[in-house]
């Protein structure tokens, strides 16, 4: 989401909201085991940002970021019909 705050546009404020989900699983060496290892990342982050245009050769830019990995490690049973 961006938002101009003045009229003219040289100040900006900038949000995001960011949900990673990845999924994947790990085959294991042995053909007849069913248990099979899932690995999730549930990655959560927030990024804020501040523009202003203060004159044609001076730019303010202020940035922060926070991000939260989850990383997840269960155990799934895969049927192998």
């Amino acid at each position: 989401m961006d938002l101009n705050v003045s009229q003219n546009g040289n100040h900006r404020i900038l949000l995001e909201a960011i949900c990673r989900i990845d999924q994947s699983l790990i085959r294991l060496n042995f053909q007849d085991s069913r248990q099979m290892p899932r690995h999730a990342i549930n990655s959560k982050g927030i990024a804020i940002g501040y523009t202003a245009i203060l004159s044609n050769s001076l730019i303010n830019n202020l940035r922060y970021g926070y991000i939260r990995q989850g990383p997840d490690w269960r155990e799934s049973v895969i049927s192998t019909t």
